[in-house]
């Protein structure tokens, strides 16, 4: 469900996502993106469309195997009677068009017509981001919008997410502050991540090291605990994501607490059963997450 809406402009939220990949992308990427020449303000929940357009971009990662182009385009179309035919469910009006293109190896056509299907997947055992396309595809649509893909083999692929623009004056009553990450209160604070998910560690290494903190990383629960064993003086924080290979999150968090009872620890999920919440000493963190959701958290936790 569309949780958190919010009126922003698509222009910043580019700005801030060419920002975040510039951190998490492979140098050998080359990046570019173009904006749109006057604002173009959306009502969405900026947390979903984060998770749906890095989701697009570990995608075009993948397909151009980490070196080759990336590029981000932001656009205005208007939608009428016949440029609807593509797409029925969605009302006439204007668009707000964020395109993630890449020179990667494309999708082969007969894949390509199944490729927003529920649990249809080209990529071999655990791989992936999380996010897949199906669910990416369902936040758009709950958004009254759409995604479209174009591709070639051996040329590459073009993913475009559609928004219905809003009205400029309801903007001007939700103006959403952009925060100030680097902080002295993390200087010098060692955090532990725990996730079975290697793109998000990664994006939390940068995201953290950009706030002035330090991280460590596991892969697995058990990992995250022999971590925590040999490392205990200088973490200041864990973060575990509940479902995890070797051990949870839970069993994770069990264990450190009778090592040190105090340190505090933050979990993240995309799921918490009421039972499990109930017995979880410590506060849980909703995925998809946004960045500043992530550091108020921390920030209210060290």
């Amino acid at each position: 469900d569309v949780t958190h809406p919010e009126v922003f402009d698509t222009n910043e939220f580019l700005q801030e996502l060419r920002e975040l990949l510039g951190h998490t992308l492979p140098a050998s990427i080359d990046l570019s993106v173009s904006f749109a020449d006057t604002p173009l303000y959306v009502h969405a929940d900026r947390s979903q469309l984060e998770q749906v357009l890095l989701n697009l971009c570990f995608n075009a990662r993948d397909a151009v195997e980490s070196k080759g182009q990336i590029r981000l385009r932001l656009g205005e179309q208007t939608l009428d009677g016949l440029g609807l035919g593509f797409q029925p469910h969605l009302t006439a009006g204007e668009y707000a068009v964020i395109s993630v293109e890449d020179d990667g190896h494309g999708i082969a056509s007969d894949i390509l017509p199944r490729i927003f299907d529920p649990f249809f997947t080209t990529k071999e055992g655990a791989t992936g981001t999380g996010l897949g396309l199906a669910n990416s595809y369902s936040i758009i649509q709950q958004h009254e919008g759409t995604i479209t893909v174009d591709s070639t083999l051996g040329k590459g692929s073009s993913f475009s997410v559609y928004l219905p623009l809003a009205a400029s004056e309801e903007a001007d009553a939700n103006v959403v502050p952009v925060q100030d990450y680097t902080h002295e209160a993390g200087v010098g604070r060692l955090v532990l991540v725990a996730d079975d998910n290697p793109q998000l560690l990664e994006l939390a290494r940068n995201v953290l090291g950009r706030a002035g903190l330090e991280t460590c990383t596991a892969a697995d629960g058990r990992q995250a605990l022999e971590i925590y064993k040999s490392r205990q003086d200088e973490i200041r924080l864990l973060i575990l994501d509940l479902v995890m290979p070797e051990m949870s999150g839970q069993e994770v968090a069990e264990a450190v607490r009778k090592l040190s009872e105090d340190v505090p620890i933050l979990f993240v999920s995309g799921y918490v059963p009421e039972e499990t919440k109930a017995s979880l000493k410590g506060p849980i963190l909703r995925k998809p997450y946004t960045i500043d959701e992530l550091m108020q958290a921390i920030n209210e936790l060290i």
